[in-house]
């Protein structure tokens, strides 16, 4: 009996603690948008671990891919994408696939598609909208050939692989049916801006491209770069001393404003009801999309001793019209 009015003391006041932070967080104006940029901020503070070896691969940097392909058979491999794009309704979706001549090796790196325009209608005639999401390429393979079998009765592929493409976007509303046309952008890189940085560049300007950068810090897991000028739309791989990219997932990004930088490095004790004061004070700057950030804060999981940012400097587009009858 004794014990059963212990462990009722024990819920009561478990209960009153938690409606004390409930109450407590509400003054403070905690809501799910203030908890969301908590937790992608108090990553961003922690220490990455460094892992081991296996967390390398043998994928190719993107410009030294490109010498593969001459100029002339990146244009053939974009008129065979933009000659296999199809489109189909998915759901709520309109979904965009194609493919690459076999051999031809892209990937996110070197190739994107996406809706520049589009006229659609539903089955009254109305104007039908699709949603203002990002609308990013995903990648895959298919043999390029028909299956053959041999005599163990076992298959496989009678020649090399294909890279597939696909691209989505939603569409508002259920509308019944879908038609009218899609002006869909496909862009294949053809020269890429690139840059290797070491601890040795600290607290020096470098150029990428036309665009003038700075290297505020980097150690073992982290490095911290300053857009000084120009636009601040470059990618990063990350190496050892072997020069081996690591693979995806064991490296991340944030970007940031100076403001928000200097802020969380010098909080000693990085709650959720220390910060929320901060958000709500910056609130309207943080969520426009078009605040600056000129801060990208990269961490590793890997060593980083070699630091490659790059962007595409050059590339070929193809515009052309799909039609939809979805």
């Amino acid at each position: 009996m004794r014990l059963s009015i212990v462990k009722l003391t024990v819920i009561f006041c478990l209960l009153l603690f938690l409606a004390a932070a409930h109450e407590r967080q509400q003054h403070l104006g905690i809501d799910s948008t203030t908890r969301m940029f908590y937790d992608s901020f108090r990553r961003m503070l922690e220490p990455a671990q460094l892992q081991a070896n296996e967390c390398q691969s043998h994928i190719d940097f993107p410009w030294e891919k490109l010498r593969s392909y001459s100029a002339s058979s990146r244009r053939a491999a974009l008129d065979t994408v933009v000659a296999r794009c199809r489109c189909e309704r998915v759901d709520d979706k309109l979904v965009l696939t194609s493919s690459f001549p076999a051999g031809v090796d892209a990937d996110e790196q070197l190739f994107s598609m996406s809706i520049a325009r589009y006229r659609l209608t539903n089955e009254k005639g109305e104007a039908v909208k699709l949603k203002p999401s990002v609308c990013t390429t995903g990648f895959g393979y298919e043999p390029a050939y028909p299956f053959r079998g041999d005599e163990s009765g076992s298959t496989d592929a009678n020649g090399a692989s294909r890279v597939t493409v696909s691209a989505s976007t939603l569409l508002e509303g259920t509308p019944a049916n879908v038609s009218g046309a899609l002006s869909v952008s496909c862009k294949l890189a053809t020269a890429f801006d690139y840059v290797r940085l070491t601890r040795q560049h600290v607290g020096k300007n470098i150029r990428l491209g036309s665009t003038t950068l700075r290297l505020l810090s980097m150690d073992k897991v982290s490095a911290v770069v300053k857009v000084v000028s120009g636009r601040g739309d470059f990618d990063y791989l990350i190496t050892r001393s072997n020069n081996l990219p690591y693979r995806n997932g064991i490296t991340s990004s944030i970007k940031l404003a100076q403001q928000d930088y200097d802020y969380l490095v010098s909080v000693k004790d990085f709650t959720l009801e220390a910060f929320a004061p901060y958000f709500q004070k910056n609130r309207e700057r943080l969520l426009r999309k078009d605040s600056v950030k000129e801060l990208t804060v990269i961490k590793s999981e890997g060593e980083i001793v070699n630091l490659y940012l790059y962007k595409v400097s050059t590339s070929i587009e193809q515009v052309f019209v799909l039609p939809i009858s979805a």
